[in-house]
């Protein structure tokens, strides 16, 4: 038997435009605040990084196909707010029309964090929410590995976590991102 790793890559999003993405500013305020470090702060690219984009991408298309989200405008397509591209994964409505965000996650992080305290995860959401004119988002997490404790309440675990973000957090979220837009602009004055 021979053994051939396959490193499969990227595809590329003919969706997404070219300039600056909400991903690029809220990594780098991660960085910055010691948020992200090592390969994932130098924003690396390597087979394992890779294989978990494309695991995270493909359990979005086959989540929002369950009948369950079937009600989603999935990928509804780019937003664009002060210079800055934004992708949310979908939208919903509830029962009077208000528009719902939807993001999904897959993650080999351990469910016994306090989803909260993801901050990437939340300051993406509240952006998005105010590109979109709500206050109300669903977090669904896939937790690959649960809580890591490998007992009768752990493995796999799928989730939800509801938001009804408060106005003035979603202005205070985008305030930060827009100073850091100042910061990363001077960092990068050719792009």
């Amino acid at each position: 038997m021979i053994t051939v790793p396959i490193r499969l890559g990227l595809l590329d999003d003919p969706k997404r435009s070219a300039g600056l993405h909400l991903s690029t500013l809220i990594s780098g305020i991660a960085v910055d605040m010691g948020f992200l470090k090592g390969n994932a702060a130098a924003r690396e690219m390597n087979a394992f990084a890779e294989a978990k984009i494309n695991l995270g991408l493909a359990w979005e298309d086959w989540i929002t196909k369950h009948p369950m989200y079937s009600n989603l405008i999935y990928h509804p397509g780019e937003y664009l707010s002060s210079g800055i591209s934004m992708s949310p994964d979908a939208i919903g409505f509830d029962e009077n029309g208000t528009s719902i965000l939807y993001e999904f996650k897959l993650t080999w992080k351990s469910q016994s964090r306090n989803v909260v305290d993801e901050w990437m995860w939340i300051t993406q959401m509240k952006s998005y929410c105010r590109a979109i004119g709500t206050t109300k988002a669903v977090l669904c997490v896939f937790w690959v590995n649960g809580n890591y404790r490998y007992d009768d309440d752990s493995g796999p675990q799928f989730v939800e976590y509801r938001f009804d973000f408060k106005d003035s957090e979603l202005e205070e979220n985008w305030q930060m991102i827009m100073n850091y837009k100042k910061v990363w602009e001077k960092k990068n004055p050719t792009v």
